[in-house]
Order: C-alpha cells, then sequence, then structure tokens
C-alpha cells in the first residue's frame, strides 16, 4: 500500500537549499534529495515519487532537459514537475513548459505560494494513482473472468472424477499464471519464473491468501486456531463467485480451495486444506484450515 505521507524529490545542487526546504515543507512531506540530474531517471524508477522540485541549473544536465527525460517516458511522465529557476524571463518559462513543466516557480521561492501549488499537484497526482488502481482492478478481474469463460463450460459438463480434477489444475495453472503477471512488476509473492517460494513466507502468507481472494472479488480474512496442527483458519465472507453460482456449480468451492492450497503450498510444503465451510452448501461464511501434515 502506498505510504500516507507524499514523496517531494528535490533536485537541486545546493544543499542548504533542500535543508532548507525540509524545513518549511514540515512533516507534510517526505523530501528526496538528488543533488545533480545524471541518475533522476534511475531514482524515479526506484522510489515512488510524488512530485518533483526541479532546479533549473543542476551539474552535468540541466532542469530542462531533465523535466524532458521524465516527460518522455511513458512509465514516469505522469510525475508532476515544478520548475525552480531564477530565469524568470519569457523565454526560459516557455522552454520549461515546453519541456513538459507542470509548474514554473522563481527565485526568490515564496514558500508559501510553494507550498500551495505542490499541495495542488500532489492532489492530481493521488487522482491519477486512485484511477490507476481502479483500472488494474478492473483488468484483473477482466482477466479471472476470461479464465472462467475458457473452463466452465467444460466443468459443467459430465466428466469422471479424474477428468475434472485435471480441469481444475488447469484452471488453477491459469489463475497462478495470472496471479504471477500480476506481481511480477512490484516483484511482491514472486519472481520471473511464477509464484516464488522464497517471496511468499509464514509472515506475508495470511495477507497474501485474503489478497489473492480479493482480487477474485472475494472477502476473506485469516484467524489462528486453537488446534495444535491447524497453522490459521482462512475465513470468507463474500464468495468470489457469488453465492448463487456457488450452490448451482459446488465445482467453484473446490477451486477456491485449490488456489489457497496452491498459494500456501510456496510457505509450507507439507500443508494441506481442509474445507469446513462453504457459502455454496449453504453455511453463512466458507472456512478452511490450513494444517501442517507434519505434526
Amino acid at each position: 500500500m502506498k505510504q500516507n505521507i507524499p514523496n517531494i524529490l528535490v533536485v537541486d545542487d545546493n544543499p542548504d537549499t533542500i535543508t532548507f526546504l525540509k524545513e518549511h515543507l514540515g512533516n507534510d512531506y517526505h523530501i528526496l534529495p538528488a543533488y545533480d540530474g545524471s541518475h533522476i531517471i534511475d531514482t524515479l524508477k526506484t522510489n515512488d515519487v510524488d512530485v518533483i522540485l526541479l532546479d533549473v541549473m543542476t551539474p552535468y544536465v540541466d532542469g530542462f532537459q531533465i523535466c524532458g527525460d521524465i516527460k518522455n517516458d511513458e512509465n514516469l511522465n505522469y510525475i508532476p514537475v515544478i520548475l525552480v529557476t531564477a530565469l524568470s524571463d519569457r523565454e526560459n518559462v516557455i522552454k520549461g513548459l515546453n519541456a513538459g513543466a507542470d509548474d514554473f516557480i522563481s527565485k526568490p521561492v515564496d514558500y508559501e505560494v510553494l507550498k500551495a501549488r505542490i499541495k495542488s499537484l500532489n492532489r492530481v497526482k493521488k487522482l491519477h494513482d486512485e484511477l490507476i488502481d481502479k483500472y488494474d482492478e478492473l483488468y484483473k478481474k477482466e482477466q479471472i473472468r476470461d479464465i472462467f469463460i475458457e473452463i466452465m463450460p467444460l466443468l459443467l459438463k459430465s466428466h469422471s472424477p479424474d477428468k475434472k480434477r485435471i480441469l481444475i489444475q488447469q484452471m488453477l495453472d491459469k489463475v497462478e499464471k495470472f496471479f504471477t503477471n500480476c506481481y511480477k512488476t512490484s516483484g511482491q509473492f514472486c519472481d520471473d519464473g511464477g509464484l516464488d517460494s522464497k517471496k511468499i513466507n509464514s509472515e506475508n502468507i495470511e495477507q497474501g491468501c485474503c489478497e489473492i481472494m480479493g482480487h477474485l472479488g472475494g472477502s476473506f480474512d485469516t484467524y489462528k486456531s486453537d488446534k495444535t496442527d491447524v497453522l490459521f483458519l482462512v475465513n470468507g465472507t463474500v464468495c468470489p463467485w457469488g453465492v448463487h453460482q456457488a450452490k448451482l456449480n459446488p465445482v467453484l468451492c473446490n477451486l477456491t480451495k485449490g488456489i489457497i492450497e496452491r498459494f500456501t503450498k510456496k510457505a509450507f510444503n507439507s500443508s494441506k486444506v481442509q474445507t469446513i465451510k462453504t457459502m455454496g452448501n449453504g453455511d453463512d461464511c466458507c472456512q478452511f484450515e490450513i494444517i501442517d501434515v507434519q505434526k
């Protein structure tokens, strides 16, 4: 989850200026300092930056060029840039705006005006982030829907138990591949090869189970158990498939169990999932025990 305090990248070769900015911006922002423009793109790709405060007269690469490089990068051009400079003539203002700057402030800086402009641009950035999050969530749901459209008709046909098990495994493979693609960019839970047992561990496994089921449209929590052989309980109050569909097609409850089991085995290879309740069976919730078979 994104931090509550916005990150402001300040690019200025004068350490006193950056110290002064920290004092005037107070505790409302976290300041990331950069004293020249040589590695700004790398900095932006490895840090979550909300607004860039960019001095035009930076060593090695001037602020106009840096601004242009940021705005020409499709992965970074949504980050607001405020150019800060003593060059307040019309020609340089136009040059800065043509480079893609979102705002332009002259030295000596009026810090109350600067704070207001940072606040305004950070609000725009926040709206952008919320829009991207909503788009990503819709995209994930659409991808999952496509998997169901492909596999569900096969599951609902009359097949032998062995054939159905094979079909469920094929669907689980597709779901795992989907989540691998979702987590590749952030590196969370996976590496390039798939969901990674080195990144799925005893500390994040419970949160991971709830997150994955949430992406599928469910609402799940985890709880501790008094039983010594139960690692934890997974409890669902919103069925990812819809209660009506789960009642019509009990195989969907097996898919829920299979997804949880496949994920938990990355952290606990000796674990298995025991179904306690399912809404598809008429219960008030779904509940699964994650059991350590070695105990």
